[in-house]
C-alpha cells in the first residue's frame, strides 16, 4: 500500500529518540500519514505499520533509541487470511 510517492523521506529528532518521538517528526514531516499510517491524535503506527531499525524489527513499545546514522524503514505488515 502506498501512501506517499516519496522513495525517502528524512526527518530530524534528538539523538537517543523513541519510536513515539519518531513517529511525531514523521507526522509533522508528512502530515498525510495520520491516519492511514499514523493512529490519528496518537505518537504511535497503525497496527498494519512497524519501524525496521538496522534491520530489527521494531513495535511501537519498543524501548530502542535512534541514533545519528541509523538506518530506518517503516513497512506494511502482511495482512489477510
Amino acid at each position: 500500500q502506498q501512501v506517499t510517492s516519496l522513495p525517502q523521506v528524512e526527518v530530524e529528532v534528538n539523538d537517543g529518540a523513541s519510536i513515539p518521538e519518531l513517529v511525531i517528526a514523521l507526522r509533522n514531516t508528512l502530515p498525510s500519514l495520520e491516519g492511514p499510517v499514523i493512529v490519528p491524535g496518537e505518537a504511535r503506527l497503525n497496527e498494519s505499520y512497524a519501524f525496521v531499525v538496522n534491520g530489527e524489527f521494531q513495535s511501537n513499545d519498543s524501548e530502542i533509541r535512534i541514533h545519528s546514522g541509523d538506518r530506518l524503514v517503516l513497512i506494511l505488515l502482511a495482512v489477510g487470511g
